[in-house]
């Protein structure tokens, strides 16, 4: 497995790759609202992620080697309280 980085810029999570063979980095998750916060299962080969979103938020997981921003597993829904959510969504 080639070393690489996960970094979200809110809409997308992307591996980006610290060697310099190949590309140098590629979408793992696309068309996300608002991703907060990232975590990788290294033994399971799991990537996990919140998406909030005023309707109620998600924590979201994808396989690692999965290709081409294929459709993630919703693992669970939170309803959260608009008052708690607005500060998160202003930028």
């Amino acid at each position: 497995m080639r070393p690489f980085l996960l970094v979200s810029n809110r809409y997308t999570i992307k591996k980006v790759y610290l060697d310099n063979s190949g590309s140098n980095s590629e979408d793992l998750v696309c068309n996300l609202t608002h991703s907060v916060a990232v975590d990788f299962d290294y033994k399971e080969g799991m990537v996990y992620w919140s998406d909030v979103q005023s309707q109620g938020s998600t924590i979201n997981r994808i396989s690692i080697d999965t290709k081409d921003c294929v459709k993630d597993e919703e693992v669970i829904k939170l309803p959260l309280f608009p008052s708690l959510v607005k500060p998160l969504l202003r930028n």
